[in-house]
């Protein structure tokens, strides 16, 4: 899959330059953004470092690809030799699109997926990740493997204790973790890559980081050394799933807007703020990755005309389980609390512990159903695993007050909470009460307090 034109092209424009070039790519996972912020700090390492490029060959993806998600907000992809090469020399970076000219058999395979039921199998998808990235002519790798109920790295000749290994709701004391990083569960993962054949024993090392290097002593073209992260797939990785919304949420953190990665012993802040900028190699703060960004935006320049943007800035759920939509687009917004799924009257702050991912995957892809790639549909996330919710307040108290702030009115009932989730969608797809149907089902089944 990496013999093309295109890519003997590229490779060999790479032998005069003694750079290292790093790629971080992920295995498909609803709400997930690590392949860009991966990026990000890749490219913050490469600014501190001239001897390295960050460079990134992207899919597009029915759960929202790195390729849909930045072609929503404006971004043009250079897909020849020539225009890759300036692109990572003038910016120590660049992001190109897998074509066909570049990777025909993988294309064709992906496309055809549910007819050859690779896409969920170990040897595929390491073959598929690791062709792209040295079609292009990288020689560090970083792999980002989603874990849990509909992770890509199973196989038929994995045993019952294997599957259970890699497929299992990672939680521990009823808290869930995001980055899978106990030494058992790392060792485990070595020796399935050992059994599918794509290492050899004394090339993998655990060390004292939570994830796994591979060396891969020529064996793999230019490749010098893959690195595994292991992550909860079946955990939310972010508050957006859709492109439009990735890309605002995306801002929202990076900016600090957000308060999702403050705090003490915060999943998400772990991975983020501290995981991914020592496996990307950058040694560097918040602020590098913050002005990185800023870069990066001057390349989206629909982002300022999302209408999803609207929604959320003007704060348009104001009442839960009421849609509003603007006259002549067909998208509407709804939103919902826990009352009445988990609260009764309690005056209390509850935690929330999980969040089924597979349902909200599921959910998403049926919301999609009319247009895979519809750049506005999507679901927002206003509470995630390890954030507190408060419980309903008297409509008595003054709606104005401080603790208020955040809370929406409850249509059914003159006493207000807090928003859960909110859902974008397209009327002329699905009904209002198909969506409150579903989103319903979710609160009860899916969300665990």
């Amino acid at each position: 899959m990496s013999k093309s034109q295109l890519s003997d092209s590229l490779q060999s424009s790479w032998t005069s330059n003694a750079s290292e070039r790093w790629d971080f790519a992920s295995t498909e996972c609803v709400a997930d953004i690590t392949p860009i912020i991966g990026y990000l700090w890749l490219q913050v390492a490469a600014n501190n470092c001239q001897t390295r490029l960050a460079i990134k060959l992207a899919n597009k993806g029915n759960r929202c690809g790195v390729v849909d998600i930045l072609q929503t907000g404006g971004w043009s992809f250079p897909t020849n030799p020539q225009a890759i090469l300036q692109q990572a020399r003038a910016s120590r970076g660049v992001i190109s699109q897998i074509n066909e000219e570049l990777a025909l058999v993988n294309t064709i395979l992906r496309e055809n997926y549910q007819d050859t039921n690779l896409l969920h199998n170990i040897i595929f998808t390491y073959a598929s990740i690791l062709s792209q990235q040295i079609s292009i002519g990288c020689t560090h790798s970083i792999v980002d493997v989603k874990l849990g109920k509909r992770t890509n790295v199973i196989a038929p000749w994995m045993t019952d204790v294997q599957l259970k290994q890699i497929s299992k709701n990672f939680s521990e004391d009823c808290k869930q973790k995001l980055v899978i990083y106990k030494s058992e569960w790392l060792e485990a993962f070595q020796a399935i890559l050992v059994e599918a054949g794509a290492a050899k024993p004394e090339n993998l090392m655990i060390k004292n980081n939570p994830w796994i290097v591979q060396n891969c002593q020529g064996e793999l073209a230019d490749l010098v050394q893959v690195r595994w992260l292991l992550t909860n797939g079946s955990m939310p990785q972010c508050r957006a799933i859709g492109r439009q919304l990735i890309l605002l949420h995306i801002n929202e953190l990076i900016s600090g807007n957000d308060n999702l990665l403050t705090g003490n012993n915060n999943e998400y802040q772990k991975l983020y703020c501290q995981i991914l900028p020592r496996i990307c190699g950058a040694n560097a703060n918040w602020n590098d990755l913050q002005t990185q960004w800023n870069r990066f935006q001057n390349r989206l320049p629909k982002v300022s005309d999302f209408i999803v943007r609207q929604y959320l800035k003007n704060d348009r759920y104001e009442e839960l389980e009421k849609s509003y939509g603007d006259p002549g687009n067909d998208l509407n917004i709804i939103s919902f609390g826990l009352f009445p799924y988990h609260l009764a009257d309690q005056e209390t702050t509850v935690l929330i512990k999980e969040m089924n991912a597979s349902y909200l995957d599921k959910l998403f892809e049926w919301l999609c159903r009319g247009n895979t790639y519809d750049p506005e549909v999507g679901i927002w996330l206003h509470k995630l695993p390890g954030e507190e919710v408060q419980a309903l307040i008297r409509q008595e108290q003054n709606p104005q007050s401080e603790k208020l702030r955040n809370f929406k009115k409850l249509a059914s009932i003159d006493q207000w909470q807090e928003p859960v989730i909110s859902i974008f969608y397209r009327p002329s797809i699905c009904s209002e009460s198909e969506v409150m149907a579903k989103v319903r089902q979710f609160l009860c089944q899916g969300v665990n307090i």
